[in-house]
């Protein structure tokens, strides 16, 4: 675990008023009777060493909208290419720094393929479709309205029945499909 998470809580904390320090706000800050107070908490590791379960919301993915730019997607993927690399993967770096691929060789001894799924099952950007297969009760009629968009549209497309949200072309990708894929999206989706 590092730190990052506990800076981030108290700064948030600090910012919505909710640590105010450990005294009254007096000038006198000893405790007795009819004075009171103030104390923040932090969540500390269980006795067994792991840490406490962070709420369903925690795991959240972020979103990738039909809209998101190139770069807004690279701002997304950031908390995924931390993951890798915090568990000793390599990735590749813009001229700002910033991570926007996975490297091409990895150190020896590590699983790769483990490492790369559990980061993508916490981090990696899903998109309007994935996150409405979860939570839409609707989602089904949407997904049939956005393939059926994409066949007016002359692709020959077809659900990925083993990853809701997902679709594949029956007879490989016909070119550069994403401005269709995305129109058809958002007209589904209302996204």
């Amino acid at each position: 675990m590092t730190a990052t998470p506990f800076r981030i809580t108290i700064a948030a904390l600090a910012t919505a008023g909710l640590v105010t320090g450990c005294s009254s706000g007096s000038a006198d800050s000893s405790s007795g009777p009819g004075k009171t107070t103030q104390v923040a908490t932090v969540k500390s590791p269980l006795p067994d060493g792991t840490s406490p379960a962070p709420s369903p919301a925690a795991h959240q993915r972020p979103l990738e909208r039909a809209d998101t730019t190139p770069d807004e997607l690279t701002q997304l993927l950031q908390p995924y290419f931390k993951c890798l690399t915090d568990h000793g993967l390599y990735v590749t770096r813009n001229a700002q720094g910033l991570a926007v691929g996975e490297g091409r060789t990895h150190p020896p001894g590590k699983d790769y393929g483990r490492i790369s799924l559990d980061c993508q099952k916490q981090y990696y950007p899903e998109t309007v479709p994935e996150r409405a297969a979860r939570e839409d009760p609707a989602y089904r009629d949407k997904f049939d309205r956005w393939l059926s968009c994409m066949r007016k549209k002359g692709l020959d497309v077809q659900a990925e029945p083993d990853n809701p949200g997902m679709f594949g072309f029956t007879h490989g990708m016909p070119g550069e499909v994403g401005p269709i894929v995305r129109d058809c999206q958002k007209q589904a989706f209302n996204a």
